[in-house]
């Protein structure tokens, strides 16, 4: 048949030799219903309530929305999950895939009755978030068990887990409200990065990194501070496993390094910036934090360079 299909009630099962409509027809779901998807299903805009879900039993599933989403409850596929349209969160919302790409084109919002999380588990795959998360009405929380592609800001009430790779690929700010932000995997910065996470710690737990080498990132970033006629300049490095810093810098002036969280782990210079620290990143990327917050890179040995600019 053809137009958009309403599930009211029970469950309904799509085997690997069916359809549902055509691909440009709504999917509603109400009620408690269940759709077990066993095959590929693409439809123009979906509708679930926070009593419905979308399972795989068996088979090989994929599921493609062209249009407008409004997620609740959980959807699992075998196979890639893509949400083109605008998102909305019903209700907390678990996607998960096996080894499969989640993709998000447009925005993902909670709906404007009540913050909800999200979580999505692609294994050894990735989410993409092309969009903004949260900018409209904020996600409760957002949990990522996969790599991680982050092209608009996020905003979150709760705290933000990345557990993979998680890539910067345009200049973005991680939001929350006193909720730590946290980087299990490498980051890897194609763009600037800035967390506030209010009192919250900001945990780095991997390598950051970007596409230029140090090398030629380094000595163009140490070129521009130069040219910028600082009043101060102060390279700090701190080892694997340490609570201090060491002072490379050449060009005179000190600083205090103070350890910004229990745990030990990189901090900041006392006085270099009223409001943020800038860790610098080969290329033109960078990461802020506030000052009120902990930045920890856990084992891994991380190099701070900041300076003291006239603004005068």
């Amino acid at each position: 048949y053809t137009g958009g299909t309403t599930i009211n009630t029970g469950a309904l099962a799509v085997a690997s030799t069916g359809t549902l409509g055509d691909a440009v027809g709504s999917l509603t779901m109400t009620g408690s219903s269940t759709l077990d998807l066993q095959t590929g299903l693409s439809v123009g805009n979906l509708v679930m309530a926070s009593g419905n879900s979308i399972t795989n039993s068996t088979g090989t599933s994929s599921l493609a929305v062209s249009g407008t989403s409004t997620l609740a409850n959980s959807i699992t596929t075998s196979g890639v999950q893509t949400y083109t349209g605008a998102v909305t969160l019903a209700g907390n919302t678990s996607l998960t895939t096996t080894h499969a790409a989640i993709s998000f084109t447009s925005t993902l919002d909670s709906n404007n009755v009540a913050a909800y999380a999200l979580t999505t588990s692609t294994g050894t795959s990735s989410t993409t978030f092309g969009g903004a998360v949260g900018t409209t009405h904020a996600l409760a929380s957002l949990s990522t068990s996969g790599n991680a592609s982050i092209g608009g800001n996020v905003t979150t009430v709760g705290t933000q887990s990345f557990g993979g790779i998680t890539t910067i690929e345009s200049a973005v700010t991680l939001q929350t409200t006193n909720a730590n932000v946290t980087f299990s995997g490498n980051l890897v910065l194609n763009a600037s990065l800035t967390v506030n996470a209010g009192s919250a710690n900001i945990y780095a737990l991997g390598n950051v990194t970007s596409n230029t080498s140090l090398s030629s990132g380094s000595a163009a970033y140490q070129s521009t501070v130069l040219s910028s006629s600082p009043l101060l300049y102060i390279p700090l490095t701190d080892a694997v496993n340490s609570t201090t810093a060491s002072n490379l810098g050449s060009l005179g002036g000190s600083a205090t390094y103070t350890t910004q969280s229990i745990l030990g782990g990189p901090g900041r210079a006392d006085g270099l910036f009223a409001g943020e620290t800038s860790m610098y990143v080969p290329g033109s990327s960078y990461l802020t934090y506030p000052n009120n917050a902990a930045l920890n890179n856990g084992s891994n040995a991380l190099t701070m360079v900041a300076w003291i600019k006239n603004n005068a």
